[in-house]
Parts: C-alpha cells; structure tokens; sequence
C-alpha cells in the first residue's frame, strides 16, 4: 500500500489542546476498564465465560478439544490458556487475559501511530480506539475479547509494510476463529495475499493437529456443521426493533447509517490517494462483522461491525481532512457511543473497583448446588434439562463446581436447534450412556422465554430425555443457581 501523504495545514493552540484532551480521554477510559477487568470486578457470563474457562480448565488438566471437550471456535484460545499458562482461578484468567490484550490495544495503537504519523488528526483515531476497546472489553471480558482485538490489529497492519507480521499473525488467528479471517483475507486478496497466505497455513497446521489428535471430525461437526446448519435457523433472529438513541439495540442501524455515509463520503472524495489506497480494506474490515452480527441479532453481536464502522469512520476523516479541522465530522463521533449511555447508566454500580468480585458471584451462584453435592464421589458432570422443549442455553457455570471432574459428554454449550434434534439427541445419549460413573448431573427444571417463532414452536426429539428417565439414579435433592431451579441426580 502507498504511503499516506498529509495535506499541510495550520493547526491553533485551542485546536491542539482540544486534540490532546479528547487522547487522554480515550486513555483514561480504557486504563480505567483494563484496571476493572485485571481486578476481576466484573461478572463471568454464566454461559460463553464460563464455557471458556472451563475449556482451559480442561486442557489444563490434559483433555483434548473435540475429544473429551467440544466448542464451535478454534481451540488455540484454550491451548494457549491451558497449556503453556495453565490456571484454574477466574482471577489469574482476567490478569492473563487483560495482559494479553492490553498488550495488543497498545501494539495497534503504534500501528495507528505509524500509519497517520504525518496527521494530528492521529489523536482523534487513538481516542477512538481507545474507547473502543475499552467497551469491547467491558462487554465480552477477557477471554472473549481477544478475537475482535487481534482482528484490529491485523487490519491496521495491512496498512502498513510489516508483511512478515501480517501473515504470522493471520496464521496465528485461524486458531481463534476460522471465519473472520476468512472474510477478511479473501476481501483484501486483490491488493495484498499474505492474509490469505497466512490463513491458509494456519488452517493446514490447525488440521494437521486435529488429525494427530483424531479429532478432525469432531472439529469439522462443532466448528462448522453445527453452527452454521443445525443451529442456523434458530440463531438467525430478527432484527430488534429501533428503540430510543441511548438503548444499545439501536447500534447495528447506527452501525447501518454510518457504513451507508462512509460509502457516500468515499465516492465522493476518491481523487483523494489516500482515500483510494485505504477505503478498500476498511470495507473489507466493517464487512468482516457483519455475519456474525446478523446470525444471533442481540445487541452484543452488533459490537464489532459498530466498533468497526465506529474507527474506519474517524480514520477516513483524517485521511479526507489532513490537517484542516472540519468540526462536523468529528462531532458526529460522541454520537457513535450514544446508544450505549443507558446501558453504561444502568450499570454504573460496575465502576466501582471491587477486587475478585468476578469469583465472588461466580461462588455466590453455586454455593446451593455446591453445598448438596461436595461430599459425593463422582468421575463425570452433566450439566442438562430435564425437558428439551423451549430452551435457548445452558447455565454452563456449574461445570466450574468440580473443574476437576471431565464432562460427561463433549458438547458444553447447549442451544436451540442441537440438543433438541433426533439426530444429536441420540448423540448425547450414546455419551451419556458411556460417561463414567459416578455421573452428576444437574438438569434445569423451567422453560426459556423464546427468541423468535421457531423456539417458540420447538418440540424436543426426546432422546436425551429418555436416558435421563429410563436410567438408574438416585435423586439427590434441588439447587437454585442464577435464578434456575436445577434436578440434581447421581446416575450410578
């Protein structure tokens, strides 16, 4: 890619001062949402959090992914957490995690630095993505907001010379998550191959451990087919309905409005080199999202194509204006945030440092459950339903009450369109029929609130259930946990 060249302009006092605020803004903000997630003040998502440390907890204690344990993303986040920094604390994963990425935030913000090097406006791109990242990891944690951090990073270095980097880190990410990158590299395939290069290795170092394990199959069915086939029409929801600015629902049609306006701003200015050199891969970048925005349409999935539009939007404005200041693209920019007011205002209580607060609601929701089982011998854990009918998740968290004890089937994570079919239903069946004994397992009691008209209409196959009828067990008694009611069995 051509270098960036900057259109001269003079630049005032108040201007300058008014720039650097607005940096020690983004600065602020993210130190201060860093602090909070190393400290473990925010809670673990009983669902994807605690899937994914009960994923490392298991690889640090030698299962294999898609073996004893199955996730529909890559497995490298696990392995690197389990294997060459293994933990089994909620604590130690955040001080890992918020290291990991705060080391990345800052890589990309010397990448920011190389490629507007000759603009002031660079001030503006780093508050940007400094405010960016701070939410994405407010939002998803640690672990989860490695994906959408390292995503940055490998955009921000395709528009600079560091080809070496670009494709080391592509090969790096196929083991986070094999889609993005995908949809990433093949779009920026006519200007630069080494993301594809890169992704493509990857993939071949990715299968060649997956077939050294025998795992390959397994990989294929939880990364690929179920998601995308069995889960597909129960995860593809409606869009929400526009709601009022500060509700954070309204960010993908803002994310909608802005990418429509970047469109228009880049026809209109593409005499502009800079701009021509530089809009293709921020499209490719914005587009990478999109998927994974409309496949489960809740507000959090909006995150990266909003977080996206949100940056591309900033640096395309430096890029048009150079050095002149144009108040009124940038005063748009406070608008971009809007939508996440209310949801910051609600949990304003979060902002207060709490130390290890995360382990503490993590233990408060399963001392129940704890304290009815913790003299019971058992070789394997279940987490389930006792019906299959109208459900949207799993309370994942209680795997983590015995972290030692393997799973008793490889599919961790349950969701509409999986659990409830004939044809994985038998599946589970035949695990839980092998699973060692003793087996515990806690089976929620009440149906979910449906999603859209087809959970609303979902009817369970059965099979699961009828195991968990028909086998010998004993019942030990009932737990709440995370405001559900679960049967607690020992099968024998």
């Amino acid at each position: 890619m051509a270098d960036f060249a900057v259109k001269p302009g003079f630049i005032s006092g108040k201007v300058y001062t008014m720039r650097k605020l607005i940096l020690w803004c983004g600065i602020l903000f993210f130190i201060y949402n860093v602090f909070l997630q190393a400290i473990g003040s925010y809670e673990i998502n009983y669902f994807d959090g605690a899937i994914q440390i009960a994923a490392q907890n298991y690889v640090a204690g030698g299962l294999v992914p898609f073996k004893d344990f199955s996730l529909i993303y890559s497995p490298g986040q696990y392995l690197l957490a389990g294997k060459i920094v293994p933990f089994k604390s909620v604590f130690i994963s955040n001080l890992f995690y918020t290291a990991l990425e705060s080391l990345l935030v800052v890589y990309a913000s010397v990448l920011i630095l190389k490629v507007f090097q000759n603009y002031s406006g660079k001030y503006f791109v780093l508050a940007t993505h400094l405010a960016v990242s701070g939410i994405i990891l407010r939002v998803f944690g640690g672990s989860g907001s490695l994906p959408y951090i390292l995503m940055e990073v490998i955009f921000l270095i395709s528009l600079t010379p560091a080809k070496k980097a670009l494709m080391l880190l592509s090969l790096a990410y196929v083991w986070l998550r094999w889609d993005w990158l995908l949809f990433f590299a093949s779009g920026r395939w006519s200007s630069t191959k080494l993301p594809l290069l890169g992704y493509l290795i990857g993939l071949g170092t990715l299968t060649v451990y997956l077939l050294l394990n025998g795992t390959l199959k397994n990989a294929f069915l939880y990364m690929i087919y179920l998601p995308i086939v069995m889960q597909g029409s129960y995860r593809h929801l409606p869009l929400p309905p526009p709601t009022l600015p500060i509700h954070p629902n309204g960010l993908v049609y803002l994310a909608g409005a802005v990418f429509v306006v970047l469109i228009f701003r880049a026809i209109k200015t593409w005499s502009n080199e800079n701009v021509r050199n530089f809009f293709p891969a921020a499209l490719v970048f914005i587009v990478t999202f999109v998927p994974y925005a409309l496949a489960r349409s809740d507000w959090p999935h909006f995150l990266g194509v909003w977080a996206a539009s949100s940056l591309v939007w900033v640096m395309i404005d430096v890029f048009i204006d150079g050095d002149h200041v144009n108040w009124l693209p940038k005063a748009v920019i406070p608008l971009f945030f809007l939508p996440l007011v209310g949801w910051y205002v609600k949990g304003v209580k979060s902002f207060n440092p709490k130390f290890n607060y995360a382990q503490v609601v993590l233990d408060r929701e399963l001392a129940e459950c704890k304290n009815k089982t913790e003299n019971i011998k058992i070789n394997s854990i279940f987490v389930g339903r006792v019906s299959y009918n109208r459900f949207l998740y799993n309370v994942a968290s209680l795997y983590l009450l015995y972290p030692d004890v393997p799973p008793a089937t490889p599919n961790l994570m349950e969701e509409p369109g999986i659990q409830n079919t004939c044809e994985f239903g038998e599946k589970i069946g035949q695990y839980l029929y092998t699973a060692k004994r003793p087996m515990l397992a806690f089976l929620e009691e009440g149906d979910h609130q449906p999603e859209n008209e087809l959970t609303r209409k979902m009817t369970s196959c059965g099979k699961i259930e009828n195991y968990l009828s028909y086998a010998d067990y004993e019942k030990i008694g009932q737990c709440e946990s995370y405001g559900e009611i679960f049967d607690i069995r020992l099968y024998k």
